[in-house]
């Protein structure tokens, strides 16, 4: 919707979240395997990359497990550089339970970019926060992915269905939907 759109993306108050981009989602062994996520990998690094050159935050969120497995680990192609934050949560949303918001607050955060897996669990959750948080969302089409549900009374889902229904409804209600290239046009945007 037009009311939602950014129309420029300010670097000092912009945020990327990277949500859940363990191995347990995006390895072929993991046990919540997002083939979407998987190939998105070396997109989402390039994209990290661009947005450290041009000084946007980067936030991380991990699930919070007991163990400390290598599945709980930041998959090493996009993890984390010196002096990112790592949120861990127990909860679907990256705020939920989180300082997350404080934390934002206090770099004076407008603009939280939504990345990473899965689209409509905890990337949609996340979103739907930060906008009752007062947040611009932006949610990155091409580096949020899936996976495919097992039949649980209403048939099985689909992944790519999954992903379209989701992007719509973030579209219509709650942020900007847009690809990776661009949002960062957006920078340079006037």
């Amino acid at each position: 919707m037009w009311w939602n759109h950014i129309k420029k993306v300010e670097p000092k108050t912009t945020v990327v979240l990277v949500i859940d981009m363990q191995n347990s989602f995006v390895m072929d062994e993991g046990s919540m395997f997002s083939e979407q996520g998987n190939k998105m990998l070396p997109f989402m690094a390039d994209f990290l990359d661009t947005c450290r050159e041009n000084e946007i935050k980067i936030v991380y969120t991990a699930n919070e497990e007991e163990d400390e497995s290598v599945w709980n680990d930041i998959h090493p192609v996009v993890s984390p550089k010196e002096n990112e934050l790592v949120v861990y949560k127990c909860n679907r949303s990256a705020f939920n339970g989180t300082n997350l918001d404080d934390i934002l607050k206090q770099n004076k955060i407008e603009v939280v970019a939504i990345t990473g897996v899965l689209t409509d669990a905890c990337c949609l959750a996340s979103a739907f926060d930060a906008l009752a948080l007062g947040y611009k969302v932006a949610f990155i089409s091409d580096l949020t992915g899936t996976m495919p549900y097992p039949d649980l009374g209403f048939g099985p889902g689909d992944a790519k269905l999954q992903q379209k229904i989701t992007l719509g409804n973030v579209a219509f209600g709650i942020g900007h939907v847009l690809t990776a290239d661009a949002f960062l046009a957006l920078i340079k945007s006037t």
